[in-house]
């Protein structure tokens, strides 16, 4: 199959048309489920940011027991792992806006300006204006959690270890 289309020239020229493969469309309906939408672990485990293996920490056994006693399920976790989820959070302030609703690079803007942070920050929306905010450098997040009152568009932020 070719189309005639005007060459520099003035004159006309064949060109050559790809052809489309011919396809068998049948028309059944497909029925379309939503995703719901991520947890919130999926939302702390996607911003973890971590190379394959993570901070290096190797999970052993012994790490976490689950055993079933007849008031319910006991899960026992040891020190050395405790103390792992531990360090993961220690740089991070759970904050809320209150009184108003801002979009999310909006928030991350404002907070890198108000706070006049020297190293990057990870920010989770946890809904219900509330956010976890993991600091990168352990100044910025002092400067964050003992300099306040922070306010916002006019608004107060509260800011807790």
């Amino acid at each position: 199959m070719s189309a005639t289309y005007p060459a520099a020239s003035g004159l006309r020229q064949p060109v050559p048309m790809a052809t489309a493969p011919s396809l068998d469309v049948s028309m059944t309906p497909v029925e379309v489920v939503p995703s719901p939408p991520p947890s919130f672990k999926d939302k702390l485990v996607a911003d973890q940011n971590l190379p394959a293996g993570g901070d290096g920490f190797v999970e052993q056994e012994g790490d976490i027991v689950a055993t079933q006693t007849p008031e319910g399920p006991v899960i026992k976790i040891s020190d050395r792992y405790r103390a792992m989820l531990h360090k993961r959070w220690e740089n991070t302030l759970i904050v809320k806006l209150w009184g108003r609703s801002i979009g999310f690079k909006s928030l991350c803007n404002k907070l890198s300006n108000l706070w006049n942070l020297k190293a990057g920050v990870h920010v989770v929306d946890l809904e219900h204006n509330f956010y976890f905010v993991r600091f990168h450098n352990r100044q910025d997040y002092l400067h964050a959690l003992t300099n306040g009152p922070w306010i916002v568009f006019g608004h107060y932020l509260t800011v807790e270890p």
